[in-house]
């Protein structure tokens, strides 16, 4: 459901309804970001595409290569 809860942990990226594999880390020279490729699966198909996770002071910013931005806030530990 939208506003689900996310969470990127051990090199995979879990979303609502689908979990994805965060490969091929390539930083960004000046930005305190990384480029991932992912390969995704949900609701028994599987998907890739490229995302850009950019670490922020309140969590981190993901830009995926479909061009949707999202903030996400880290949570309380």
């Amino acid at each position: 459901m939208d506003g689900g809860a996310l969470q990127i942990k051990d090199g995979q990226f879990f979303g609502v309804e689908n979990t994805c594999d965060l490969t091929n880390p390539t930083p960004v020279r000046d930005m305190n970001a990384t480029l991932f490729d992912m390969i995704c699966s949900a609701e028994g198909e599987s998907y890739s595409e490229r995302i850009l996770i950019a670490h922020t002071e309140n969590g981190v910013v993901t830009l995926s290569s479909d061009g949707y931005a999202n903030q996400l806030t880290r949570c309380g530990q």
